[in-house]
């Protein structure tokens, strides 16, 4: 969903683009636009209400060989076919591998470089688990250009090569009119919901929409429950009181767009939507557990006006706008200088 203003942009401008992705992404993408081009990914396994980082590693190792493989070649012969004078990638490293093999410029956005640039507290354990897990996943790629990044705080550091904006939201939020409606919007994973859920019926004095598979649990008719949709999840949004969510960027910085406090939960295995909720608590606007807790829910209730004043002081507003022309012109920008690169070289031959 967040690609898609970019995609729909850039082709305005007259750019020609043509599309890779895996799973729910590759066919929601095959609806709107023709070349799309499909990959495969592994599967994430969860314990419960818990993305367990291990087990699917254990899981998946088997079949990693072939899928890296196939990822790699089915791109591969995509950019031989398509000959892009430059790929744009979401945090992909075999683009940026294959953009180093082909010489061709590679931009990559990346929300995951806030963790660099706006480091958040953590204990010494957690430092070493970064350092080891994370930091080199962040500096592995073999090419790049040029580096978007994209966040709903400020960075305190950035290299020279790298240019911050504050991460774009999808139209139909833009478009919403905040208020609120006296009830709380819940968006997690399936394995989550129901141990939220059974914290969560005892507030009886609390409305809640739930977004997803009905739970199978006999709940108070203070629950509803909905069918994931996204224009009718745009207007809950924009009318709940606050969000109960996994820490997802999109719906992060959808929220606090919003002005909805937001109460995350997630694992720190899920390092990701942890940084998120980590960043949101320790600017005031939100809290963050690792496990939901009926304490630790009452907080996140009883402190909705502090953490709406917070998000008001921090003034999210995306640069939907601004990036989609930066793009474009860094795109034409990195393209004209391959160009004037081959015909520079005394090995080019038209």
């Amino acid at each position: 969903m967040r690609s898609m203003p970019l995609i729909d942009y850039l082709q305005k401008e007259g750019h020609e683009i043509f599309l890779s992705s895996y799973g729910d992404s590759q066919k929601f993408l095959k609806k709107k636009f023709s070349k799309v081009g499909s990959l495969k990914w592994f599967d994430l396994l969860f314990d419960k209400d818990q993305y367990k980082r291990t087990k699917t590693i254990l899981y998946n190792l088997p079949s990693a060989p072939r899928v890296i493989a196939s990822n790699f070649l089915s791109l591969l012969k995509l950019v031989r076919e398509f000959k892009p004078d430059v790929i744009v990638s979401d945090f992909d490293f075999n683009s940026s591998l294959i953009g180093f093999m082909q010489n061709i410029p590679v931009i990559i956005l990346s929300n995951m470089h806030m963790m660099e640039y706006n480091p958040i507290e953590m204990s010494v354990k957690d430092k070493i688990d970064y350092a080891i897990k994370e930091r080199p996943i962040i500096h592995g790629f073999a090419r790049m250009d040029s580096l978007f990044v994209l966040g709903f705080v400020k960075p305190r550091s950035l290299p020279k090569k790298a240019k911050f904006f504050f991460h774009p939201i999808r139209k139909e939020v833009l478009e919403k009119i905040p208020s609120k409606k006296g009830f709380f919007l819940v968006y997690l994973s399936d394995g989550q919901v129901d141990s939220m859920l059974s914290l969560l019926k005892r507030f009886r004095d609390k409305k809640f929409v739930v977004v997803g598979k009905k739970s199978k649990h006999n709940l108070p008719s203070n629950f509803k429950f909905k069918p994931l949709d996204q224009d009718a999840f745009a207007k809950d949004l924009a009318e709940c009181n606050g969000v109960l969510s996994h820490g997802g960027i999109s719906l992060t910085c959808e929220s606090l767009y919003l002005k909805k406090p937001l109460y995350t939960s997630t694992s720190k295995s899920f390092f990701e939507r942890y940084y998120n909720g980590k960043v949101v608590e320790e600017h005031g606007m939100g809290l963050l557990e690792e496990k939901p807790t009926f304490e630790g829910l009452e907080k996140f209730f009883s402190r909705i006006l502090e953490f709406e004043k917070n998000i008001e002081k921090n003034n999210f507003v995306p640069d939907s706008e601004a990036l989609k022309k930066e793009l474009s012109l860094m795109i034409n920008e990195l393209a004209e200088k391959q160009a004037n690169a081959k015909l520079a070289s005394p090995f080019w031959m038209p």
